[in-house]
C-alpha cells in the first residue's frame, strides 16, 4: 500500500491539524509481471497472497483447450492462476499414442504443456505460476527429466521452464523424504525455481498413487515434523511451500467421509512462529481441494495456505459443457448430415470439435472462477481506485513530524505502532495503551485512547468496494523529549504492509 501525501507538516501546534491521504491499494501487477514466473517472483506473489488472506488455485492441465480455459477464467475475473501438469497429464499431453515405459511421454507432454502455457500466458495478461503436480520416488525420472529441461532453458533465457515443481516423497521414511527434498532442492535453487513438497499423506488416488487404505494417522502431519523440513529447506533457499496432511483426501466423496482440519495448520504456524519468531512464516499448500466446504477453505487460507489444488472437480465441469451440448444436439449428432430440421441438412457446425469442445471449456473456466471466489482470488491484478484517509491528530507537545516516511493501512486494521527515534507508541483496537523504547516499557495503560477504525462496505456490481477512515486523538501523552517520529505503522489480521 502506497500513501501519496498532499503535504508533510514539519511540526504540530494546537489547534487540531488534519493530513489527508490518497490510499492506494497495490494489485498483483504491481509486484510481479504478467505471464509465467519464476524466482523470487513467485515468492512475491505468494507473500501478498498470504498477507492479503487469499490464496491461489492449482488447476491440473492436460491439453492446451484447459489450459486456455484456465486461463481465460483468470483474465476474466483478474487474478493470478497456477497451472499444473500430473505425469499422467503430462503423458496425455504429448499423446496416449507415445511409449511412456521411461516416462519420455511424460517428459515431452510436461515440457511441451509449459512451452504453450508461455507461449500463451502473456496474452491473457495475468500472473502464472507454471508447476509440476505430485512425483512419487517411483516417478524420479519424470521429474529429472523436467529438470533438465528447466537448466537447458535457464542456459538460454536465464531462467527456468517452469516456475516450480513438486516433490511428494510422504510415502518413504520422513528422513528420506526430507534428505531427498534438500538435494533436490540444491539443483533447483540456483535456476529460481520454488520447491513444494509432501509431508504427511495426502489418501484417495490420483495418477496411478493410491492411498486409499493408508493409516489415518499419517493423514495428519504433526507440527515438529513441519518444521524439521522448513528448518532443512530454509537453508538453501527461502523458495519454498509445504503440503502439510489435515486430513486430505484426493477426489470427491460424500459429505462426512472426509474429515478435514485445516485448523491445525495453525499450529505448525504457531510452532514455526515460537522458532522464527516471525508471524505466519510458513506457506502452506491444500491438496485434495474438491469438494471442500467453503468454511474449510476459509479456515485454511486464514491459517497460511497459498496454493489449493483443484482438479476432480475441474475434470468434471469439463465434462459437463460437453455432455449438455451432446444430449441438447442428440439429433444433430448422428449423421454428417440429416437432422430434425431436415434430411438434407448438414450437421457439420454441430459436430465440429471447436463447437462442443468450447462448450467444455465455457463450463470449465466457471467452476475455475467459483474455485478462485471461493480462495478470496479475485480482482486481484490492478490498483484499487483511491480512497479518502483523514489523519488527525490533537494537540501533542513539542513532536516535530519530519521524517514521516509511511503510513501503511489495511482495510480492517487492528492496531497502530507509531516508531519513534528510541520510543514505540502502541494503540490495540481495544484501548490498550503501551509506550516503550530499547530501555523497556516507559508507560502503559488499559484506558481507552481515543483509538478507532471506522469501515463500511458498499456492494457494487458484485465488487466491494471499502472506504476507510482512521480517526487518532492522543491527549496528555508524556512526550514531550520525543523529537522525531520515524514511521507509523498500521496492523491488521491481514498481517501488515511496508514500513519505511
Amino acid at each position: 500500500m502506497i500513501i501519496l501525501y498532499d503535504h508533510l507538516l514539519q511540526s504540530f501546534r494546537p489547534p487540531p491539524l488534519f493530513l489527508s491521504y490518497h490510499i492506494i491499494t497495490m494489485g498483483v501487477l504491481d509486484i510481479v509481471p504478467a505471464g509465467v514466473l519464476t524466482g523470487d517472483n513467485v515468492r512475491k506473489l505468494f507473500e501478498y497472497a498470504k498477507e492479503n488472506q487469499f490464496a491461489i488455485p492449482a488447476i491440473n492441465v492436460t491439453s492446451s483447450s484447459v489450459a486456455n480455459a484456465v486461463l481465460e477464467a483468470a483474465r476474466d475475473i483478474k487474478a493470478p492462476i497456477i497451472l499444473q501438469v500430473s505425469q499422467g497429464g503430462s503423458a496425455y499431453f504429448a499423446g496416449k499414442g507415445l511409449a511412456n515405459d521411461k516416462q519420455q511421454a511424460s517428459i515431452t507432454g510436461a515440457v511441451a504443456a509449459a512451452h504453450h502455457v508461455r507461449t500463451v500466458a502473456k496474452a491473457y495478461g495475468v500472473p502464472v505460476v507454471l508447476h509440476s503436480d505430485h512425483c512419487a520416488e517411483k516417478l524420479l525420472p519424470w521429474f529429472d527429466g523436467m529438470l533438465a529441461a528447466d537448466e537447458e532453458y535457464f542456459k538460454q533465457h536465464g531462467e527456468p521452464l517452469f516456475s516450480s515443481h513438486m516433490l511428494d516423497l510422504s510415502e518413504e521414511p520422513k528422513e528420506k523424504n526430507i534428505a531427498t527434498c534438500v538435494e533436490y532442492f540444491k539443483r533447483m535453487a540456483p535456476l529460481g525455481l520454488w520447491l513444494e513438497m509432501e509431508i504427511g499423506i495426502t489418501g484417495g488416488e490420483e495418477d496411478g498413487v493410491d492411498n486409499t487404505d493408508v493409516d489415518n494417522a499419517k493423514l495428519y502431519t504433526q507440527p515438529e515434523d513441519i518444521w524439521e523440513v522448513q528448518d532443512a529447506l530454509s537453508k538453501v533457499s527461502p523458495n519454498f511451500s509445504i503440503a502439510a496432511a489435515f486430513g486430505n483426501v484426493h477426489g470427491v466423496y460424500k459429505p462426512g467421509n472426509v474429515k478435514l482440519h485445516p485448523e491445525l495448520l495453525n499450529k505448525h504456524q504457531l510452532f514455526a512462529e515460537s522458532k522464527l519468531g516471525k508471524k505466519k512464516p510458513l506457506f502452506l499448500v491444500f491438496h485434495g481441494g474438491s469438494g471442500s466446504t467453503k468454511q474449510e477453505i476459509k479456515t485454511a487460507v486464514e491459517n497460511g495456505v497459498v496454493k489449493m489444488n483443484v482438479d476432480t472437480d475441474t475434470q468434471f465441469a469439463y465434462l459437463a459443457g460437453i455432455r449438455d451440448f451432446v444430449q441438447s444436439k442428440a439429433g444433430y449428432l448422428q449423421t454428417q448430415v440429416g437432422n430434425p430440421e431436415g434430411a438434407d441438412k448438414p450437421n457439420k457446425k454441430y459436430y465440429d470439435p471447436r463447437v462442443w469442445v468450447r462448450e467444455g471449456e465455457k463450463t470449465l473456466s466457471a467452476r475455475v472462477k467459483e474455485a478462485c471466489s471461493d480462495l478470496g482470488n479475485t480482482n486481484r491484478l490492478q490498483e484499487v481506485k483511491p480512497n479518502d484517509c483523514i489523519l488527525s491528530r490533537k494537540k501533542i507537545n513539542c513532536i516535530s513530524i519530519s521524517r514521516i516516511i509511511h503510513i501503511a493501512l489495511l482495510l480492517f486494521s487492528g492496531s497502530l505502532r507509531v516508531v519513534f527515534e528510541d520510543v514505540e507508541l502502541c494503540l490495540m483496537r481495544d484501548g490498550y495503551l503501551e509506550i516503550s523504547s530499547s530501555q523497556g516499557i516507559l508507560e502503559s495503560s488499559c484506558k481507552p485512547c481515543g483509538f478507532r477504525v471506522i469501515y463500511r462496505k458498499i456492494r457494487e456490481r458484485n465488487e466491494q468496494q471499502i472506504d476507510v477512515q482512521l480517526l487518532l486523538s492522543l491527549h496528555q501523552l508524556p512526550l514531550q523529549r520525543i523529537l522525531c517520529i520515524r514511521r507509523v505503522e498500521v496492523y491488521s489480521s491481514r498481517g501488515i504492509f511496508a514500513t519505511r
